[in-house]
């Protein structure tokens, strides 16, 4: 069924397709997109995407918070860095020194309640040569510091791409990039890593529409997560409704009873008795269970 034989059978529902249609084509694309996005969870479609979990592996890390006392400088030193990240909270100050070079980096953070992550790339456009570095944090201020990591290579394209090592690596496929913006929830677990079943929460850990795969199983994970159809609107109307086919028959009530509940309650009504009617039976046969109960069609043409 695609957005526009919907609309058509709406507008059917109340024989007034000359009248209503286009005059007032954002309102009917609104009901309808309610309607598609309430059915489908009644048997929502799935997919699967393949998250390519190889996280860079630090030069040197350190692990955990650290409490860093005021009057107390403490220093940490790698050699053949590219990229270096790590979270502070609190007030406080850091310098970055490079091997052969004479400009010092400098870092300062005030009143930051939450952690926030520090970030540096040693090369530049003229030289992308690893460097040793060395990293002070000052003793001015009592302040907290986490999971500082020395990469040996750039993590990315741009420098927000690096972040602190972790144990878990964050995939949020509530985003437009593994997903396309479509991802309703989970459906199924375990998760797939390199066609091995996983079992949470040992394997991985999911937070909402977060999924945290860990940093020491480096491969392919695939996650099945379901997910939301594609809305109508001027144009894609005549695209096809992504839709278990066995819920079709009960979009256009639904959309009908949003449709109609301002400008004719009685049609809205009927809409909304045939759609739990036809609902329940369609239910019943999807999941193999016999009703014993005869419905009438309340529709009555």
């Amino acid at each position: 069924m695609t957005g526009k034989e919907l609309i058509d059978q709406v507008l059917m529902l109340g024989l007034k397709s000359q009248v209503v249609y286009p005059v007032q084509p954002e309102a009917i694309y609104t009901h309808c997109n309610r309607a598609i996005e309430e059915v489908n969870r009644l048997s929502p479609l799935s997919a699967t995407v393949t998250l390519l979990n190889y996280p860079l592996r630090p030069l040197v890390y350190k692990k955990g918070i650290t409490v860093h006392r005021g009057g107390e400088d403490v220093t940490i030193n790698a050699s053949g860095v590219i990229s270096l990240a790590f979270a502070v909270s609190g007030s406080g100050e850091a310098t970055l020194s490079i091997a052969g070079r004479d400009e010092v980096k400098r870092f300062s953070w005030i009143d930051v309640p939450d952690f926030k992550i520090m970030r540096a790339v040693i090369f530049t456009e003229f030289s992308e040569d690893a460097a040793d570095v060395c990293l002070t944090f000052t003793g001015k201020y009592t302040y907290m510091v986490k999971d500082v990591s020395f990469y040996g290579e750039m993590i990315g394209d741009v420098e927000d791409d690096i972040v602190p090592f972790e144990p878990y690596k964050k995939y949020d496929l509530a985003s437009e990039l593994y997903a396309g913006g479509r991802f309703m929830d989970f459906a199924s677990l375990p998760v797939r890593f390199n066609d091995v079943d996983l079992n949470a929460p040992y394997d991985y850990k999911i937070e909402g529409s977060a999924i945290y795969l860990p940093s020491d199983k480096q491969g392919a994970y695939e996650v099945t997560y379901f997910k939301k159809p594609l809305k109508i609107d001027a144009d894609n109307v005549n695209f096809e409704i992504e839709i278990d086919a066995r819920l079709e028959d009960l979009l256009a009530l639904r959309a009908g009873y949003y449709f109609y509940m301002v400008t004719d309650r009685e049609v809205a009504e009927r809409c909304n008795a045939e759609y739990l009617r036809l609902q329940s039976i369609v239910m019943a046969t999807m999941h193999k269970v016999r009703t014993p109960v005869k419905f009438r069609d309340v529709w009555g043409w």
